[in-house]
């Protein structure tokens, strides 16, 4: 079950989806890992940006550790690549990242090694 982290900003609720995504990559992954991600410029930027923006931005940073990865361990990450899709309702999305696409990353140290 994924938990919705939300904050008012001027009369609006947000998701907070990079907090949530942290916070999987925290138990499904580790510690340094997640803080990796929160470190990256690109997740940085959009921490308080609206939630369809989180989404690409985090698809794109996951796009992109994936394609580092491919070229220094010459492995194929096409399927997890197609996992990582912006597209769909935000709870089928987390649910893939939780699912899919972090274990691939912690199973393989993708975090850890393109960073």
């Amino acid at each position: 079950m994924n938990t919705v982290k939300t904050q008012v900003v001027a009369g609006t609720t947000k998701i907070n989806l990079v907090s949530i995504v942290y916070d999987h990559i925290v138990v499904l992954y580790s510690k340094e890992a997640a803080n990796k991600f929160a470190a990256d410029k690109m997740i940085k930027d959009i921490a308080a940006a609206e939630e369809p923006m989180q989404r690409m931005i985090i698809n794109r940073y996951i796009v992109r550790i994936l394609l580092v990865y491919r070229s220094l361990k010459n492995v194929d990450v096409s399927g997890i690549i197609t996992m990582a899709t912006a597209e769909g309702v935000t709870e089928d999305w987390l649910t893939i990242l939780r699912m899919v696409v972090i274990p691939f990353l912690s199973k393989q140290d993708v975090i850890n090694t393109v960073s």
